[in-house]
């Protein structure tokens, strides 16, 4: 049963009341101020600051209360809907009556009205009704035993209020007053200004105003967001919280209300999520969790259809027949922006200042949610408020609008609940404290109330796609790659006659700052773009406005949600090639001159003598060009025309790849991320990997594979459910199966190496010797498997220390924004900043594990292990990294910095604190020695007095003044002593206060200093994880080679005497282990080309024809070949006793049944798209399987088009596996010299042809050679649980109508033999008698 709300959910939970009076009453009667009452007798009951409400009188739901009263107080369920229930003190109770008699007021409140009616419907009813009114609830935590009610004193006067309540004023539990009408009056918060000026939301960082800035909260006490006190925990370890919900605060968009349509822009429809799917979101401390307890609502705070609307809803300019963009467009002009909004001028000058700013910026970005900061506290308004409730189960705050709110600590893990669920996040930071507003003003002269109010501005715009994982969020357990795409199309030449496309693309992965950019041409299905989709899944998408067809758009529409899919305006948003460089150029991204130690470094290095081609091999680095005063990098340098000396003029055919770039860009600056992106300079040129390096025709023809990886578009993958299988999740998934990654960065590498498996045997045969080198080696590999297991997610974190390190153009607003919680940030980054330090000191226990093992190097055979665990002076990949981790560990206290959040600098860090910590010493010593001169000088004991600015005053004895001369000035005296400075003392302490002041300068910066340092040498930190990446897929590729028979692959290379083959003996699925019935996976043989056939018999020819009954494992066969070989080229040992292929080019895969309504293709359309581009892109080479090509249309159309695919097929010659069920096309290729056929076995057991429901078939899933006589496919009726009648209805039906066929086939040949000058008449007379006798 589900837990009902209590009242608590409803009205303010009052203070606990006092106990000194106990006792209970008669369960079944009790005294009312002379009056009865009993269980189930309608009353009027009063929670204290809320009017009078009908109820009834009821037993509270606990396991042991059995009684409605408990220590002086009576427990009602009240009219509502839901009903809801409490206890309320016996004097806060009265017999129920008409209202306006017995001191019970009138009110016109819609849910009181609806409810004196209720409790008069039910005043004449007898006591079994009303019991039916009672809902039997769960109890909530504490019931029976709760205190709650009106005041101590019993008093009904709404006036006034309990000392507890005044106590409590911090946690918004005040109660709310009636106004004169006797209406419950709104509650609001109230405002304690930090200045003089109209700002209702100012926020001054200091002591001073903290408890002033607590009144501007969400309602919460800061002492709740750090004490882990019992109560705390208690709500949040409970199913449902005692946390108040506020019933009249409950509102909700109406389901038919046409403001909502106009809001439907604001987030993507996304389902909540369910408890056993809950949304990803980072992991918080259990002091974290219990602190934002007090900010959630109940499991219970559900919108109900029946509250009442919020005002913004009524606003004209909301409604969908009035609602326009910032520039006054109407969502029905070409040009409409849906991102931004018109708000009047008329109603923004009526706001208060702090609402106005709310306003013009959500009419900038009408799409995002707003996190607003106010003081230390994120707040949300009207329809985002709405939204924080239903998405997020914060709690509405009271006044007339809605509005939530939650701390600034809890940022990342409220943006990311939103942005999982599909929505955009804007953070908004004050960026000027009232001490700066107020020096601002002051320079204005005639500032108007608008001015005065801190500046606040958008700091950084989140989506799934642009998520950097910064300090303000929370750690990412999702260890995959989401993708920002930017794309145009440019279409067909004119006359070209061929109907092809031309596609600029350019896509990056924000939380690893990788770009790509590419352009290709395309064909008719955007084979090359479905292909890019899946190996780089996009979670949003930039498109040119106007500039893309309509198939296009629909796919792009089918693989992503409409709110995530952002349609920019030509030039404008979407830029041009030379607009994209010109940007490029003129920022701080790629320029020539080197920031902080970058230049530092290369001069020490320079004086060293070191080569620059050393350099770049113990890096790993890649030079960047530099052209103009610009060092573009090298990918970026070859999209540049060559005959453009500035940099400013992209080649031809890179002018739509450089446009998609800058759309990224343009992008990524609304969302205040380009800085920070760009200038880890990583670009790299897409190309599709299907690009051939020489013609489509050679590639056709030519013995030798020309590409370097083999070809798995989107359809392949999805049919042979690479990544995700067919429900969308990753059970049964080879991407499943084959990891066994120990790290995050690992796991992405896996993913792209199935994506792309090699296709050159050379590298396929490192691959394989490097997984053949470490299973000998177990001892070795489960000590490197643990060590790798313990590395974070490194190569996202050299995104955070870039960031951390990275010193931002002044017009970043994040170095404006004013944060409470800067101690915990700060200890954060530099928790960030020691992961990374102790991440790679692992990577060199990894090395050094591989080094304990004697000769080990001598022993290893593969090149590619090789490389991953040797350093670079001895040949290897691996960069010597030993001095600057030497460095780093030295550089300061690494246990001071985790604990405190910053970094003091050990001698020989920096120059600029060691001169002033030099500085400050050297002048102390002199003061010491000056001292020691006065004591000399006065003859007695002097001593320095003094603090700041007033520090080192002579303190001297009364009776030694007499010495003082002139030069010593009287500063002040106590009793027994005089003070004195002399002009010395005031020099030596202006050198000190000088040199305090620049270390505490070269103090705020240094973290900053030591994270760029560090991100100097990212070029080395990029080269071990690429090491330790390819070392962990490798094991991983071991481990599962470990788990199952499998046996190392044979890969051949074509030549003119060897022709692509492909031969497995006892190959298994290699996602399947047993079948359903738990029975042992059935081991078949395959081969093709070469000597082929089924069963190992040879034969020869590259194509089968595959036949068999209905479940009988065709399609399993055909996956599990392909991915088999798929297996073999990745480089991995593969379930089978035998395996020797040649290297294949592409799969492809028509298998399955699916339609893509979203596209406007039918199922057959699909199945022959999926062909058509087969055939246009297949060559000798490639693997190709066709699953019943045909049953989509009627049998003879189907079989006519699935003979002519054969045909074509056999010219082509790729090695091709073709299910069918038409048997006449079997029969037309039988004697094919090209053809060989097979088919999965089963055995029937009682055949009936005259009732097929008697039969049982027994599958074996032995593919055996030969066609097999029937599909069998009644069988799969009756597995099916058809109704027998109909099964045998259909028999009868199927004999008809292979009599039917046979007659007319009877009748042709009768009529051939007629016409037949060849034949005499008796022979012509034989051979009618003989057809007759056939047909009966």
């Amino acid at each position: 049963m589900a837990k009902q709300a209590s009242i608590y959910n409803f009205f303010t939970k009052s203070p606990a009341a006092n106990n000194n009076n106990s006792g209970n009453n008669d369960k079944n009667n009790l005294k009312l101020k002379g009056t009865s009452v009993c269980e189930f007798d309608l009353v009027w009951a009063k929670l204290e600051g809320y009017p009078w409400w009908p109820a009834v009188v009821c037993s509270s739901p606990g396991e042991n209360n059995t009684s409605f009263t408990h220590k002086n107080k009576i427990h009602v369920q009240f009219f509502d809907t839901p009903p809801t229930r409490g206890w309320v003190k016996e004097t806060l109770v009265k017999s129920f009556c008409a209202p306006g008699n017995k001191g019970i007021p009138t009110y016109k409140d819609t849910n009181w009205v609806k409810a004196v009616k209720q409790a008069q419907k039910m005043e004449g009813s007898g006591s079994e009704d009303r019991e039916a009114l009672i809902v039997h609830m769960l109890p909530t935590d504490g019931d029976g035993s709760e205190d709650v009610g009106g005041s101590e004193d019993g008093s009904e006067d709404d006036g006034g209020g309990s000392e507890d309540e005044s106590d409590n004023s911090k946690e918004n539990k005040r109660r709310t007053p009636e106004n004169k009408n006797g209406e419950p009056k709104n509650k609001r918060r109230r405002i304690i200004l930090c200045s003089d000026s109209e700002s209702e939301d100012d926020y001054k960082p200091d002591k001073e105003s903290e408890s002033e800035d607590e009144s501007v909260s969400s309602g919460v006490d800061e002492n709740q967001l750090t004490d882990n006190s019992h109560e705390t925990h208690s709500e949040m370890d409970s199913p449902v919280k005692e946390t108040p919900k506020f019933k009249k605060f409950k509102k909700s968009l109406p389901e038919k209300s046409p403001s909502l349509k106009c809001l439907s822009s604001v987030a993507k429809s996304s389902v909540s999520a369910s408890p056993s799917n809950p949304p990803s979101s980072p992991k918080v401390s259990s002091v974290t969790k219990s602190s934002l307890a007090a900010f959630a609502a109940t499991k219970e705070a559900v919108v109900t259809e029946d509250s009442e609307d919020w005002p913004y809803l009524h606003n004209p300019w909301l409604q969908p027949d009035n609602i326009k963009d910032r520039d006054h467009k109407r969502p029905t002009h070409p040009d409409y922006n849906k991102r931004t909004l018109h708000v009047p001028d008329a109603f923004l000058n009526k706001q208060t200042p702090g609402m106005r700013q709310w306003w013009e910026l959500k009419s900038r970005h009408f799409d995002t949610v707003l996190f607003f900061k106010m003081g230390k506290f994120y707040e949300l308004f009207h329809m985002d408020a709405v939204l924080g409730v239903q998405e997020l189960g914060l709690l509405m705050m009271k006044g007339d609008n809605a509005h939530a709110g939650f701390p600034e600590i809890a940022y990342g893990r409220y943006s990311a609940t939103l942005i999982d669920k599909g929505y955009k996040v804007a953070r908004i930071e004050q960026t000027e404290t009232p001490d700066m507003m107020e020096k601002r003003c002051k320079k204005m002269g005639g500032a108007s109330k608008f001015d005065r109010v801190v500046r606040r501005e958008v700091c950084q715009v989140t989506t799934k796609a642009t998520r950097v994982y910064s300090f303000l969020d929370g750690d990412d357990a999702n260890t995959q790659t989401s993708h920002l795409l930017a794309i145009t199309e440019r279409g067909p030449s004119g006359g070209s006659g061929v109907d092809v496309c031309e596609f600029g693309v350019a896509f990056v992965d924000a939380s690893t700052a990788l770009f790509h950019v590419g352009q290709f041409t395309d064909d008719t299905h955007l084979s090359r773009l479905r292909t890019l989709l899946a190996h780089y899944p996009a979670d949003q998408v930039l498109v040119e406005r106007g500039k893309l067809s309509h198939k296009t758009n629909a796919l792009i529409n089918s693989t992503v949600s409409p709110s995530l899919k952002e349609t920019l305006m030509p030039d404008k948003e979407f830029w041009s090639a030379g607009k994209t460089l010109a940007f490029l150029a003129d920022g701080p991204y790629f320029n020539t001159h080197t920031d902080d130690g970058e230049k530092e470094e290369e001069e020490e290095e320079g004086k060293n003598g070191e080569k620059k081609k050393k350099k770049e091999r113990e890096n790993g680095e890649k030079k960047c060009i530099k052209t103009g005063g610009i060092a573009w990098p090298e990918e970026l340098k070859l999209m540049l025309d060559e005959g453009d000396h500035l940099g400013l003029t992209a080649r031809i055919e890179c002018e739509l790849g450089l446009s998609s770039l800058g759309a990224l860009v343009w992008y990524l600056q609304e969302c205040c991320l380009e800085e920070q992106l760009l200038t880890r300079r990583r670009l790299s040129r897409y190309l599709p990997k299907d690009t051939h390096t020489h013609t489509h025709a050679h590639a056709r023809t030519s013995s030798a594979i020309t590409r370097h990886y083999m070809v798995l578009d989107g359809i392949t993958l999805k049919n042979l459910e690479i990544f995700e299988n067919s429900s969308g999740g990753t059970e049964g998934t080879l991407m499943e199966r084959l990891d066994n990654c120990s790290t995050p960065f690992g796991k992405r590498l896996l993913r792209r190496w199935l994506c792309a498996p090699l296709c050159q045997p050379a590298g396929i045969h490192s691959r394989l010797q490097a997984v053949t080198d470490l299973r000998t080696h177990t001892d070795t590999l489960q000590q490197a498997t643990r060590l790798l297991k313990s590395l974070p997610d490194l190569e996202r974190i050299l995104a955070k220390v870039h960031t951390q390190g990275l010193k931002r153009q002044s017009t970043h607003p994040d170095t404006r924004a004013v944060f409470y919680e800067d101690i915990k940030y700060n200890r954060k980054k530099v928790v960030d900043f020691l992961a990374a330090l102790n991440g790679f000191k692992t990577t060199l226990e990894i090395i050094d594990t591989f080094k304990d093992i004697t000769d080990i190097i001598g022993t290893l055979t593969s090149n590619l292990l090789k490389s991953c665990i040797t350093t670079t002076d001895n040949g290897g990949n691996f960069p010597l990294i030993h001095k600057d981790l030497n460095f780093f560990d030295t550089a300061f206290n690494h246990n001071e910095a985790r604990s405190e959040g910053k970094i003091i600098p050990s001698r020989g860090v920096d120059v600029d604190y060691d001169a002033a910590v030099t500085t400050i010493n050297n002048t102390k010593l002199q003061l010491q020695d000056y001292l020691k001169l006065q004591c000399t000088h006065f003859g007695t004991k002097v001593e320095y007095w003094g603090n700041d600015k007033k520090r080192y005053q002579l303190q001297v004895p009364d009776h030694a003044c007499k010495k003082a001369t002139d030069e010593y000035e009287l500063t002040n005296q106590k009793k027994g002593y005089k003070r004195y400075w002399t002009t010395h003392i005031q020099t030596l302490l202006n050198v000190i206060l000088n040199a305090e002041q620049q270390r505490n300068i070269a103090l705020t910066d240094i973290a900053r200093r030591i994270f760029n340092q560090f991100d100097q040498s990212y070029k080395k930190w990029e080269s071990v994880l690429e090491c330790m990446s390819v070392l962990d897929v490798l094991i991983s590729l071991t481990r599962y080679s470990q788990q199952t028979n499998t046996v190392l692959p044979d890969i051949v290379n074509t030549h003119a005497d060897v022709q692509p083959f492909l031969e497995i003996k006892d190959g298994l699925h290699p996602c399947v282990t047993s079948t359903l019935s738990g029975d042992e996976f059935i081991p078949n043989d395959i081969r093709l080309g070469g000597v082929g056939g089924a069963g190992g018999s040879d034969g020869g020819g590259a194509f089968t024809l595959v036949t068999g009954p209905n479940m009988g494992g065709k399609s399993t066969l055909m996956r599990q070949t392909a991915l088999l070989c798929l297996l073999a080229q990745l480089g991995s040992y593969v379930p089978a006793s035998s395996c020797r292929l040649t290297p294949i080019d592409r799969v492809f895969t028509r298998l399955g049944t699916s339609d893509q309504i979203m596209q406007g293709q039918s199922t057959f359309l699909v199945e022959l798209a999926e062909t058509s581009s087969i055939l246009q892109h297949a060559t000798q080479h490639s693997l190709v399987l066709i699953d019943e090509l045909g049953r989509g249309t009627a049998s003879y159309d189907g079989t006519a088009i699935a003979s002519g695919v054969v045909e074509a097929l056999l010219t082509l010659a790729p090695r091709t596996l073709f299910s069918t069920h038409y048997h006449s096309l079997v029969d037309d290729f039988a004697n094919h010299h090209k053809v060989t056929l097979g088919h999965m076995a089963c055995m029937v057991e009682g055949e009936n042809e005259d009732d097929p429901t008697q039969e049982h078939i027994t599958f074996l899933y032995k593919f055996t050679e030969g066609a097999c006589p029937k599909s069998y496919g009644f069988n799969a009726a009756l597995l099916a649980d058809l109704p027998r009648a109909v099964i045998r209805a259909g028999s009868d039906k199927a004999k008809r109508l292979e009599k039917t066929n046979a007659r007319k086939h009877a009748f042709r040949k009768m009529f051939a033999l007629s016409n037949d000058n060849n034949v005499t008449r008796p022979k012509a007379l034989r051979e009618y008698i003989n057809i007759i006798k056939h047909l009966e």
